[in-house]
């Protein structure tokens, strides 16, 4: 026996009954009655349909519709979304729509206009109604909407949620005391022998050796010695309490001079810190001659030219002394600070020492300074 397929009127594929007696196919609409889908199993034609859509617009109950041409209610309903078929608007819905939109529950509108809460929801999900949101019934304040749709029942916001089962908790502890302590262990039990939580012992065991390292520690000694007068436990802490105390009778003493103890402390530490001394050099040194060349760079003087200038130099174009790397220096012919610029052609490379000597003096005073032999090497060096 063969099994047919029927086209139904929506072109999608039905399977229909057994090829055969009219009491197979009978049987066949019978158990498709009793299926809640039995509407795809079965064949409707288009006059059918057309009476169905007659009788959805007119407004007959969906009920009356299925029972008239033997099929189930979600047929109706499926024929009635996939075709986009329309209801008549009921009497209750523009009252029902404006409480709904004004942020009433689905259960306040049927109460209010006489019908069931199902069916405020089924009609607002048909006719896409859209609510605002409500406000706290205790403090007045908005309240987003869930994520359900079509819910606007929380009318609570939510600190006062919190607030709320905050105090039923602690009326349920006033009430049942034992319960909730019985509850509470078995829930430490519970996290212990899950690994989530250590037991008190060990915990206090590692907060002891937590404070005793803090204890060990140079700033915390410090800190309490200036603070409550504790005396020092090892010699890092009374290291560092002597620095604390120098420290405070310096800055005390610098505002009695009318000084700053950062400029003092960092004047210090230039004179003693030969490697401190030398970054700050190098640091500050850049920003000289930016701030003196101010609009007099043509952009000739690049790292790449520099490096290529401090490659070729081997004496000093002054003293004509041999220089190593760390003896070189960069030095403008014209200084800066006399108009000068800062530019390759007003460049080059020449010893530390003469470079000082040399300082902000003009290019013919110092000329006539240097020997004379030197003089003609440097000006063959500079044509």
């Amino acid at each position: 026996m063969t099994i047919e397929r029927t086209a139904n009127v929506d072109g999608s594929l039905l399977a229909g009954g057994p090829s055969g007696t009219s009491a197979d196919r009978n049987s066949g609409a019978e158990c498709a009655t009793e299926n809640p889908v039995a509407f795809a199993r079965k064949k409707l034609n288009r006059s059918k349909l057309a009476e169905i859509e007659s009788m959805f617009v007119r407004g007959v109950p969906v009920s009356e519709i299925a029972a008239a041409f033997s099929i189930t209610t979600h047929g109706v309903w499926y024929h009635a979304t996939q075709k986009g078929w329309k209801r008549p608007r009921k009497p209750w819905a523009a009252e029902a729509q404006q409480l709904f939109e004004s942020g009433a529950t689905c259960r306040e509108i049927g109460s209010r206009v006489g019908v069931a809460e199902k069916t405020v929801m089924q009609e607002a999900s048909s006719q896409g109604w859209q609510r605002c949101a409500p406000r706290c019934y205790k403090c007045n304040a908005e309240v987003p909407l869930s994520k359900k749709r079509n819910s606007a029942d929380r009318r609570v916001c939510r600190p006062c949620e919190v607030q709320y089962y905050r105090e039923k908790a602690k009326r349920r502890k006033d009430q049942f005391p034992e319960d909730v302590k019985r509850y509470r262990q078995a829930y430490k039990a519970k996290l212990h022998a899950s690994g989530k939580r250590k037991p008190m012992s060990l915990l206090q065991y590692e907060y002891a050796g937590r404070r005793e390292s803090r204890r060990q520690r140079a700033d915390v000694q410090r800190g309490r010695y200036m603070t409550f007068g504790e005396p020092p436990i090892n010699q890092a802490g009374a290291l560092a309490i002597l620095q604390a105390t120098l420290r405070k009778l310096l800055a005390t003493r610098c505002e009695g001079q009318g000084l700053k103890l950062d400029s003092v402390e960092y004047r210090a530490r230039y004179n003693a810190d030969p490697a401190f001394r030398e970054r700050e050099r190098l640091r500050t040194s850049g920003k000289r001659w930016g701030n003196r060349a101010d609009g007099r760079d043509d952009g000739t003087l690049t790292k790449d030219a520099v490096r290529r200038l401090f490659a070729k130099a081997k004496k000093c174009p002054y003293c004509w002394q041999p220089m190593k790397s760390q003896d070189k220096s960069l030095d403008h012919m014209e200084p800066l600070s006399l108009g000068g610029w800062h530019s390759l052609n007003n460049v080059l490379v020449c010893c530390r020492r003469c470079n000082s000597r040399k300082s902000d003096s003009p290019w013919i005073e110092w000329l006539g300074k240097i020997p004379a032999a030197c003089e003609k090497a440097l000006r063959e060096t500079a044509a």
